[in-house]
């Protein structure tokens, strides 16, 4: 019986896994947030001025502004949980390995 459980220690101690991908992952995912807020910004304050000028225009803008925002956080949410199931797996598959 304790050659089990030093077999099972032995093992867990020398779990190497390369996380290179989930790495990419969680970097795209995070450039993805930041280049979605910044155009969500950038329709929100067209958008702004829009409606002080008068333009019927700027209801499309707003609208864009606030779709962008939401689908890149929704985008942004995917691909971290994503990212992470890959990363459990991986320990997973280290660990019964």
């Amino acid at each position: 019986m304790e050659e089990t459980t030093s077999k099972s220690s032995a093992r867990q101690e020398s779990v190497n896994i390369n996380l290179f991908a989930e790495k990419t992952l969680q970097n795209a995912a995070s450039a993805v947030l930041v280049l979605g807020i910044s155009v969500a910004v950038l329709c929100l304050i067209f958008g702004i001025s829009e409606i002080l000028n008068g333009d019927s225009f700027s209801m499309v803008l707003i609208l864009c502004g606030v779709s962008v925002l939401i689908l890149s956080l929704l985008i942004y949410s995917g691909i971290k949980v994503f990212a992470d199931m890959s990363v459990t797996l991986k320990e997973i598959n280290a660990k019964l390995k």
